[in-house]
């Protein structure tokens, strides 16, 4: 997670490029799993245009401080060979 006053700086990419460039050089990695808030746009996009794919959605999988229900993506990446 990036701190609100840094989003939209292109730190979370760096972080998730990061990752990804550890998770496919790493001996024994086959995917890479996450779970994000399905209306946080910004990082399903970001997800996305990294090639993860949305496997499932837990619907009112969060509650919120004010009561509200949030749901969820599950998402995944086949790490190629």
């Amino acid at each position: 997670m990036v701190r609100a006053g840094q989003r939209g700086r292109g730190l979370g990419a760096r972080l998730l490029d990061a990752a990804l460039g550890w998770a496919r050089g790493a001996p024994g990695v086959r995917r890479v799993d996450l779970i994000v808030f399905a209306d946080n746009a910004a990082a399903v996009g970001l997800y996305r245009s990294r090639g993860f794919t949305e496997e499932g959605r837990r619907a009112g999988a969060w509650l919120d401080p004010d009561g509200g229900l949030r749901d969820d993506l599950l998402m995944a990446l086949i790490v190629p060979d």
